[in-house]
């Protein structure tokens, strides 16, 4: 549906940025932070939000705060690591000075997640911090995506029986939400948790309904998940050929898209 009005959304920021009303500049790109994030246009809504930034520096921390929780989910996903942890501090301070807790869970949420890359025991306290604001606020979607975050976490400590059941929780969520993407987290956490298991044509299947799901919503981002585990399994498959195929293509994607992570 965004795709069909993107020109508009380009002209109205345009707009607000020849006006220099920052607010309407934060307010749009936050609006569509899902979009950006899933479809590859993660440089260009940056660009719009420093665009934001240099216009009114100093605006009320409340029209900035989803356009900042934007800036910090769209940073995880170009995977520059100072810039993703400043964009993730900012939002929260930003989030604590609008009083606003739900913005203030998720930033904590994104850098507590972040850190468990390479330190888990730093990054869940975070996460654990973020999802208790995010419960308070009832913004039960976020407090279901840390319980994913939990679940990766476990599965980079090698307890990949654990991250099932952290991501089975999630299902009430899901079934009331029917939001397709925390579906599509909670199957992309659940596919390396199933590869470490051994379990491989349970994650085949898995990667394969995860991409189906993906078609029209996601290009980039959650994806690599899904074709990494499939490369993995094709290479220890006796198949580096194929496995080789899949990967240039997909990171060809995520190269043009900036999608680092």
């Amino acid at each position: 549906e965004v795709d069909r009005h993107l020109l508009d959304v380009r002209a109205a920021l345009r707009h607000a940025d020849e006006r220099r009303d920052a607010a309407a500049m934060w307010s749009i790109v936050g609006s569509l932070a899902t979009y950006f994030w899933y479809q590859g246009h993660l440089t260009e809504a940056l660009d719009w939000l420093a665009r934001a930034e240099a216009n009114d520096p100093g605006l009320d921390p409340a029209l900035q705060v989803t356009g900042r929780t934007a800036a910090a989910l769209l940073s995880t996903s170009v995977g520059v690591h100072e810039a993703l942890v400043a964009a993730c501090e900012t939002a929260r301070d930003v989030a604590r000075a609008a009083g606003d807790r739900a913005h203030e869970g998720r930033a904590l949420i994104l850098l507590g997640a972040h850190q468990t890359f390479g330190d888990v025991a730093g990054g869940r306290p975070l996460i654990a911090a973020g999802r208790a604001l995010c419960a308070e606020a009832g913004d039960d979607l976020w407090a279901a995506w840390a319980d994913c975050s939990e679940g990766l976490a476990s599965v980079f400590e090698g307890r990949p029986a654990t991250a099932i059941a952290q991501l089975d929780s999630t299902e009430v969520t899901l079934v009331r939400s029917r939001s397709l993407r925390l579906r599509l987290d909670v199957d992309s956490r659940r596919v390396c948790a199933q590869f470490q298991l051994g379990a491989f044509a349970e994650a085949r299947t898995t990667a394969a309904t995860g991409l189906a799901r993906a078609e029209g919503f996601a290009a980039i981002n959650i994806v690599a998940t899904f074709h990494g585990v499939t490369a993995w399994i094709d290479a220890l498959s006796g198949h580096p050929d194929r496995a080789q195929a899949a990967m240039r293509t997909a990171i060809g994607a995520y190269v043009r898209d900036g999608e680092l992570q």
